[in-house]
């Protein structure tokens, strides 16, 4: 019976993600990437069930695939939406194990960190983040935050400075922090 519960769990994931690729719409935000056929289980894709559901389906498919990247990352982020946020930062950090090229990933990691007021952990996770992909505008944004919340002003500055060449609302909003 259990293994028929994960399995169940697995399809609904499938089939949600299936139907975001076919549709070519994209969720929270992403990034454009290469999005193949896969078991891919995508917390942004299943709009139909609340986040305890969705930590549920993730649950099951982990227990299929301990090491499932997808269904780490995406109940990383269904935990910190419903406040358990030690269970969202312990997720998270398995899936940057198992993906340290992943920005995103760590973003979401450092935006766990900064709710708990572990702003220095924060701090860390979002330079990983920018220092696989540098030009992710929006972490940069998110690491200024960050420097603020440790009272680093002089680097909080420099992330203004990139975010003035790239976004200037994000660089306003941050300008806002640092006077």
């Amino acid at each position: 019976m259990k293994n028929v519960a994960i399995l169940i769990a697995f399809i609904v994931a499938t089939c949600a993600a299936a139907f975001l690729f076919f549709s070519g719409r994209q969720a929270d935000g992403d990034v454009p990437t290469k999005r193949f056929f896969t078991a891919k289980v995508d917390a942004n894709s299943q709009e139909f069930l609340d986040e305890s559901e969705k930590v549920r389906t993730y649950k099951a498919a982990l227990e299929a695939m301990p090491d499932n990247f997808d269904a780490l990352y995406n109940i990383g982020i269904s935990y910190r939406r419903i406040g358990k946020l030690v269970e969202s930062i312990d997720a998270l950090k398995k899936a940057v194990k198992l993906r340290p090229d992943h920005a995103k990933a760590y973003c979401h990691l450092g935006l766990s960190y900064g709710i708990c007021g572990q702003d220095s952990e924060a701090v860390e996770a979002y330079r990983e983040a920018v220092r696989v992909r540098p030009e992710y505008t929006y972490v940069h944004y998110c690491l200024g935050e960050a420097y603020m919340a440790v009272s680093d002003r002089e680097n909080a500055t420099k992330e203004y400075k990139i975010l003035l060449e790239r976004n200037k609302d994000l660089a306003r909003m941050l300008f806002d922090l640092i006077k």
